[in-house]
């Protein structure tokens, strides 16, 4: 189960670590809509295997996938997202009820872009990916399924395997009886 959640971190840092860079080069942009629009229609494919949402640097959601269910849009605000406001990077489980409809495996990626002419990093938003353990859990269960089916075979096969070798050990004693 730990080599399960801990893989499916790395995954979705990776996918949010992208969409994170994604958007601070559409924000380059950011006076083309169309662009903007490319983009939104974009994230469910850039998100990889996760669900992804962008949001601004008030917490406004600026890109979701379509068919997003099991996440209150309205209650990610700038608590949830406060670790990306400071640059950093959060990995985390969160717990079912408020914000998620279940246990849900979040990445919070801060997107950033440097300014060249204050030498400073800007907050522009946050690239938020997201992974219900359901879907972890899932592929986890059939895996654990598929090796008690193997050992179920292997036994019958064992036991079938052992019966005949007897069968033709105890074949001669019987006749030397």
């Amino acid at each position: 189960g730990e080599f399960f959640v801990s893989n499916n971190k790395e995954a979705i840092l990776q996918d949010a670590s992208r969409v994170a860079s994604l958007t601070s080069q559409v924000a380059d942009v950011s006076g083309n809509e169309a662009t903007w629009e490319f983009f939104r229609s974009g994230i469910e494919f850039a998100g990889g295997q996760s669900i992804i949402i962008v949001t601004n640097s008030e917490g406004e959601v600026i890109a979701s996938p379509k068919n997003l269910s099991g996440v209150n849009l309205q209650k990610i605000d700038k608590n949830f997202i406060k670790s990306a406001l400071d640059g950093n990077t959060v990995v985390q489980l969160y717990q079912k009820g408020g914000v998620f409809a279940e246990q849900t495996l979040v990445a919070i990626v801060p997107v950033q872009k440097y300014d060249m002419s204050t030498k400073e990093i800007r907050f522009l938003g946050a690239s938020i990916a997201l992974k219900p353990m359901p879907q972890v859990r899932y592929i986890q269960n059939r895996l654990v399924a598929i090796i008690f089916a193997a050992q179920v075979i292997a036994w019958i096969i064992a036991f079938i395997v052992s019966f005949i070798i007897t069968r033709q050990i105890i074949k001669p004693l019987k006749r030397m009886r």
